[in-house]
């Protein structure tokens, strides 16, 4: 990266991954005129990829103002590190949130289907009760309002 035209200063750090349990993400300082985003991002790590090993190649890259150095020099790896971890479990917890979300509106819906099933039912026995309806139209009522349930709730 350090030999890239659009690089002016990089760091690389390892972070957690699902799949791979680490991987190697970089962070990057532009060189003056270059502009982050997503086109610089694959081209920098397919630049990375020309002349590396896979495993040796940033799976991601964040663009940064300035990395943070000691007055001496010294590159701050550590703060890097933490504000990657931070800003992956944040990441982490808006997607738990999303799914708990999904995961309540099925629920929803499944319990509004249930509901719609038992007034069936209801609605077939009453008309039974009434001899609005014969045992046998009402079974054939019932059957078709378990049919019409999703799978799972069978």
């Amino acid at each position: 990266l350090v030999i890239h035209p659009a690089v002016f200063d990089f760091s690389v750090i390892v972070v957690p991954h699902d799949e791979f349990g680490e991987v190697v993400k970089a962070v990057v300082q532009l060189a003056h005129g270059s502009s982050p985003g997503p086109d610089l991002e694959r081209e920098l790590i397919t630049y990375c990829r020309s002349r590396l090993s896979d495993i040796k190649c940033p799976r991601s890259i964040d663009f940064r103002d300035e990395l943070p150095r000691h007055p001496t020099g010294k590159l701050y790896k550590r703060l890097l590190k933490e504000e990657s971890e931070k800003l992956a479990a944040s990441l982490k917890r808006r997607e738990e949130l999303a799914m708990d979300k999904i995961s309540q509106a099925q629920a929803d819906a499944m319990q509004t289907v249930r509901n719609r099933a038992i007034e069936i039912s209801i609605l077939a026995t009453q008309q039974i009760l009434t001899e609005q309806l014969d045992k046998d139209a009402a079974t054939k009522l019932i059957d078709k309002s378990i049919q019409e349930l999703p799978d799972n709730l069978h």
